[in-house]
């Protein structure tokens, strides 16, 4: 995952809008080794945020990290999520 990342470009005019009801994207907490960042995924846009420093706002085209992260964990999610993320994804 840390490639993928690292391959993504900054977001031009910062984070996601705030609010909303409903599916709100993804959120990955990585290991401790990674300094604990805490990394929301979510309709093209990524936010890396690490203790200590701003959040960093990256362009996921096409939602493509959305979707890999998706078809790697979506046997992990309870059926009804993974529906309801699915349709969100189109």
């Amino acid at each position: 995952m840390g490639r993928r990342i690292a391959s993504l470009a900054p977001a031009p005019g910062g984070g996601p809008a705030d609010g909303g009801l409903g599916y709100r994207g993804l959120l990955v907490r990585t290991s401790p080794d990674e300094a604990d960042a805490a990394i929301t995924v979510s309709g093209g846009l990524v936010t890396v945020r690490r203790p200590d420093d701003p959040p960093r706002h990256l362009r996921d085209p096409g939602r493509a990290l959305e979707r890999w992260l998706l078809a790697e964990g979506g046997p992990h999610l309870p059926p009804e999520v993974l529906t309801a993320v699915r349709r969100n994804l189109g």
